[in-house]
């Protein structure tokens, strides 16, 4: 989308990593790339705003993975047919896979690598897909950093290795390896110029991989 619909781009959002920020009223579409059989979607995010239906992944009339004013995702084809027995927690970022079978018409939602949701639906209609909200509105307010559409439901072996990779990039807890040569001095005072600002010298080196 252009214009005012558009996303920004935050270069360091989760565990540093680039996200696009959907302010309630942004979104990204394109008129074909959902598939009509099974498919697996995948989305790491952080929601800020409850209040919003909050579609992450969704076309224009009939598939969506969304929050429904909630803290706990759903699965939509015509109707709601699935739902996280798990809350998120407010910007707290999420990993979702969510996973349909045209052939038995079952749906499942994988939160942080647990099962929390399943259901059924009939299949999907609709090849749109938009990101961060649904048919013009339904918007998302908060950070989307990284979304996957497979055009069949993941093996285990498959999913457990995109969430892991997905853990590896977005949910370390390990800190950075930082070694400081040079820091602002405890206690100091600094004088700010006309523009009420100060420039401060900060030097190191970083040791951690990547």
């Amino acid at each position: 989308e252009l214009g005012n619909r558009r996303p920004e781009l935050i270069e360091h959002a989760i565990s540093g990593q680039p996200a696009l920020r959907f302010d309630g009223g942004d979104t990204l579409f394109a008129p074909e790339g959902m598939p009509l059989g099974s498919y697996t979607k995948v989305v790491v995010f952080a929601i800020e705003d409850f209040s919003r239906n909050n579609h992450l992944v969704a076309g224009t009339n009939d598939h969506s993975l969304w929050f429904a004013t909630s803290d706990h995702a759903r699965l939509f084809h015509s109707g709601t047919f699935a739902v996280s027995s798990q809350p998120v927690g407010l910007a707290e970022p999420t990993l979702l896979v969510a996973t349909y079978d045209a052939g038995t018409g079952q749906g499942y939602i994988y939160q942080d690598g647990v099962l929390v949701g399943g259901g059924t639906a009939a299949p999907n209609t609709d090849i749109s897909l938009r990101i961060g909200g649904y048919s013009g509105g339904g918007y998302m307010a908060g950070l989307i950093a990284e979304v996957m559409v497979i055009d069949h439901v993941l093996t285990p072996s498959e999913r457990s290795s995109v969430e892991g990779l997905m853990n590896e990039r977005y949910f370390q807890t390990t800190p950075p390896k930082v070694t400081f040569t040079q820091l602002p001095q405890h206690g100091r005072v600094f004088q700010r110029d006309a523009q009420n600002q100060h420039v401060l010298e900060v030097a190191g080196t970083i040791t951690s991989p990547g």
